[in-house]
């Protein structure tokens, strides 16, 4: 359809301002997260939090003339999206109308608006109750099927938020797209918390030798079964098999590279394994409770 697009490279930092919130707090959603290249904008809105691209993101651009093309396109995008794009973003009708807009669809809680005879061009208007339902259905029956990561949208002239809004970046699905910039950490919710444990695992050991420093008797720690799997295929940039990509658990073997001549010879090394375990773990549940709060582990 020939529209114009935004394309972020992977190792951007971008910023979000948590209003009352810690930056490690477990988030309650992502699939709709709204992100700023400008640290300042982001204090505005609370606490300052930093967040590096993963990969390689592609944007579509919230532009007039994006909306418009879509809009004329014959995209199958329900009619009531298509009002609520007008009116949010002033595409294609009057300030006035906007305001009128508003006054129907949220009465006492639209504030003070211009006058509903205001013949001007429609600029954005920006109520999160509003953003929420017409981005998200958007992010449904466009982003998402378009291939789409979020949308772009540059500063916009704004008669109802004192002369102008600020650029902002919506991603879909985040905690897919964005790591937090200290650490690094996934983004992660309490939705999406599961699927990133195996990942949150993995970073932990990268900071940790307990799993792959020598012991005595040439002891020697191995991950394998699925994981071991798909971690090789990961490094090898291969396809997963959707059973491979669908394990979350880890296996571990410990092995030596003699027979043990006793059961007491065996029984020291199942201890010797017994404590490497827990004191890993022990140190991983501490982490995931310093990294993200309100996940309240426990092993």
């Amino acid at each position: 359809m020939g529209f114009s697009e935004t394309i972020l490279p992977s190792g951007k930092i971008l910023f979000k301002g948590l209003e009352n919130l810690s930056c490690k707090v477990l988030l309650h959603d992502s699939r709709f997260f709204y992100l700023t290249e400008s640290p300042r904008t982001a204090k505005d809105y609370g606490n300052l939090c930093q967040y590096r691209v993963k990969r390689t993101l592609r944007l579509f651009d919230l532009t007039h003339s994006n909306i418009e093309k879509l809009l004329k396109s014959g995209y199958p995008i329900d009619r009531a999206t298509k009002g609520l794009l007008r009116v949010v973003l002033g595409t294609g009708v009057t300030i006035g109308e906007q305001a009128l807009a508003a006054k129907i669809l949220l009465g006492k809680n639209a504030g003070k608006l211009p006058n509903v005879h205001n013949v001007r061009k429609g600029q954005r208007l920006s109520y999160k109750d509003l953003n929420r339902e017409v981005f998200g259905n958007l992010t449904r029956e466009f982003l998402i099927p378009e291939g789409y990561d979020g949308y772009y949208a540059p500063k916009k002239p704004s008669l109802f938020h004192g002369g102008s809004f600020h650029s902002e970046i919506m991603l879909v699905n985040a905690h897919q797209t964005i790591e937090r910039a200290t650490g690094p950490a996934p983004v992660v919710t309490q939705r999406s918390f599961k699927w990133a444990l195996p990942r949150i695992f993995m970073d932990y050991c990268k900071g940790t030798r307990k799993l792959v420093r020598a012991y005595g008797g040439g002891l020697t720690i191995f991950c394998t079964g699925g994981m071991a799997v798909r971690m090789y295929l990961q490094n090898k940039k291969r396809n997963l098999p959707p059973k491979i990509r669908r394990t979350s658990d880890f296996d571990f073997t410990f092995a030596i590279p003699r027979q043990l001549p006793s059961q007491q010879r065996v029984a020291s090394y199942v201890f010797l394994m017994q404590k490497i375990m827990t004191e890993h773990l022990v140190g991983f549940v501490r982490y995931l409770n310093r990294e993200y709060n309100g996940i309240n582990a426990r092993l």
